[in-house]
C-alpha cells in the first residue's frame, strides 16, 4: 500500500510570516521615505477588505506607489530578493522533509494564497519544493472548501491553523488525516492530532 502523502501549509507553518513581513516593510521603509506611522496606515487600508491571504505583493506595491509617488518597480523589487525567505524559513521543516523522506512518504504543500508566484517563492527559495512532488504543491483560493480538501486524498495535512484542521477533519471524505502544529502552545483542535513543531512530526507520520 502506497504511503500517504504530506501536505505542508506555508505561512505560519513553514515561513515564519510575522518575520517576513518584518524584514519586508524594513526594507520598503525607507524606499517610500515616509514615517513609519504612514506606512502603517497604508498597511491597514490594504487590509481593509481582505483577509491576511489574500496579500498579493503586486497590489500592495501599487498601492504604497500611488500614495507615496515611488516607481512600483523599485518596490517589487523587495519582494524578489531571495534572502528574506531563507531568512523566514523554520530550521525544523528540513528536518520533517528529510526524516520523512526516508519513511517513503510523498511530499507537497496544500496553501491558500492570493498570489500563486508569490507563495511559491517562499518554498522555492528556501529549498523545499525540492522534497515535494510537483503535482502535490497546491496553492488554492480556499483550502476549507470540500473541493479543495478533496483534493489531497487520503493524505495528511499539517497545518497550524484550527480551522483548517477542523475542515480537514469534518470535510474529508478520503481519510485525510489533519495534524495541528501548536508552536506557541496556545491552540487547540477536538479529535486532531497535535505536536509542537515539525521535528515531532516524522515520529508521528510513521504511526499513522
Amino acid at each position: 500500500m502506497k504511503e500517504r502523502t504530506v501536505y505542508f501549509d506555508i505561512d505560519g507553518l513553514l515561513t515564519d510570516s510575522k518575520k517576513l513581513a518584518s524584514i519586508h516593510k524594513a526594507a520598503l521603509l525607507p524606499l517610500v521615505g515616509a514615517p513609519e506611522s504612514d506606512f502603517s496606515s497604508a498597511v491597514d487600508d490594504y487590509y481593509r477588505n481582505r483577509k491576511r491571504t489574500e496579500f498579493d505583493p503586486v497590489d500592495f506595491t501599487a498601492l504604497l506607489s500611488d500614495r507615496f509617488a515611488v516607481g512600483q518597480e523599485v518596490l517589487l523589487a523587495v519582494y524578489e530578493d531571495s534572502e528574506p525567505y531563507k531568512e523566514a524559513f523554520y530550521n525544523d521543516a528540513f528536518f520533517a522533509f528529510e526524516n520523512i523522506s526516508k519513511l517513503g512518504n510523498e511530499m507537497g504543500a496544500y496553501s491558500e494564497a492570493a498570489n500563486p508566484e508569490h507563495q511559491m517563492r517562499k518554498i522555492a527559495i528556501p529549498g523545499a519544493t525540492k522534497f515535494m512532488e510537483k503535482g502535490s504543491i497546491l496553492i488554492l483560493a480556499n483550502k476549507t472548501t470540500p473541493e479543495s480538501i478533496a483534493l489531497v486524498g487520503n493524505g495528511i495535512v499539517v497545518d497550524d491553523k484550527v480551522e483548517v484542521v477542523e475542515a480537514v477533519k469534518t470535510l474529508t471524505k478520503e481519510g485525510a488525516i489533519p495534524i495541528l502544529v501548536d508552536r506557541e502552545g496556545n491552540k487547540s483542535a477536538s479529535g486532531v492530532e497535535e505536536i509542537g513543531d515539525l521535528t515531532e512530526l516524522p515520529d508521528l507520520v510513521k504511526k499513522l
